[in-house]
């Protein structure tokens, strides 16, 4: 035990020690101080003195390095270690590659091919457009259709009308089928003027339907009427104004009923010898009550009766065959319109 008042040797040995670690601070810091203040007030060097504290040769090996290019061979080095270093596509990838490239060809071929072939055909267009011109570059149609159509076209012209388009020759092997029913109407456009003809196709459906076959292909356009007998009736539809050529193709009987009446206005295929006698030509009777018989009748006339008064005043010749009903003047077809 230790008296009160005076310091155990433990006390003691610790007031020594903080005692020697306050004169050693006090002894440091004097230096340390200036040490921070020279640190503070140094100036940093100049470039100038940087560039001369370098040795010489040190800047020139720095330019010329940094001027100096890889030659081909490392840059290649460099190249195929980069194909090494690179990933592997998958085989997937490469399979989609493959099959996108070949389709690309296909379609180019594809493409050459198509262009190939319509350059084909518009060269073949071509090569019978110009041998279709070649052979009819002398082609007149008017000498094609014989000697009495082209004295019909030298003649004047019936009513003072005026010549049309000579008539386009034309055949056919059959018409085709039209399906027609019910009636219909027909307008024969002529040099004196429009004839109206109201169609029976369930009367005569197979002579209604060839009628309404040869005016939509234009085969009545430019003929004439060949024959006129008054009381009787004008006859038209031989696109060689002889009176006995048809369109290629004859049409079947369909005569109307023993008691049928040929009036006026009616309009009636005409007839050859034996069966299936109709064709291309058509007459409208001019008198009353005409004893005409199995005929194909096709229809009526429903306006133009003046005009087969204009026809049948027009002054008649012989024909070849020596009957006098060969018009003197030229009456012309000039359409005929079907409306159904």
């Amino acid at each position: 035990m230790y008296k009160q008042g005076v310091a155990s040797p433990m006390a003691l040995r610790n007031a020594a020690g903080q005692t020697a670690r306050s004169w050693a601070s006090t002894a440091e810091s004097p230096v340390r101080s200036t040490s921070v203040s020279r640190q503070k007030n140094k100036r940093p060097p100049s470039k100038a003195a940087r560039a001369s504290s370098k040795p010489a040769g040190d800047d020139s090996k720095g330019k010329s390095a940094a001027k100096e290019k890889p030659s081909s061979k490392e840059k290649a080095a460099t190249k195929d270690k980069s194909k090494q270093t690179a990933p592997a596509k998958p085989k997937s990838d490469q399979a989609t590659q493959r099959q996108v490239a070949k389709a690309k060809a296909e379609r180019r071929q594809l493409l050459k091919r198509t262009g190939r072939n319509f350059l084909l055909v518009v060269l073949a267009g071509v090569v019978v457009l110009g041998i279709s011109a070649w052979r009819n570059r002398d082609r007149d149609p008017v000498s094609e259709l014989g000697a009495a159509y082209a004295q019909a076209r030298e003649q004047v012209v019936a009513c003072g009308g005026t010549a049309p388009d000579p008539a386009e020759p034309m055949e056919f092997e059959s018409p085709d089928d039209l399906a027609l029913s019910g009636t219909l109407t027909a307008t024969v456009v002529t040099s004196c003027g429009d004839l109206v003809i109201e169609l029976d196709a369930d009367q005569a459906p197979d002579s209604v339907n060839s009628f309404v076959f040869l005016a939509e292909q234009g085969f009545y356009d430019g003929t004439v009427v060949y024959s006129v007998r008054p009381e009787v009736a004008i006859e038209a539809g031989d696109q060689t104004a002889m009176g006995d050529r048809g369109p290629g193709y004859r049409v079947v009987d369909e005569p109307p009923a023993d008691d049928y009446v040929f009036e006026r206005g009616t309009v009636a295929l005409a007839a050859g010898g034996g069966p299936n006698r109709s064709d291309s030509r058509f007459m409208i009777v001019l008198g009353e009550d005409v004893p005409l018989a199995d005929l194909n009748v096709i229809g009526q006339l429903t306006a133009g009766d003046d005009v087969l008064d204009l026809i049948a005043e027009i002054d008649l010749g012989a024909q070849i065959t020596g009957a006098r009903t060969r018009p003197l003047e030229t009456i012309y077809i000039e359409s005929v319109a079907v409306d159904r």
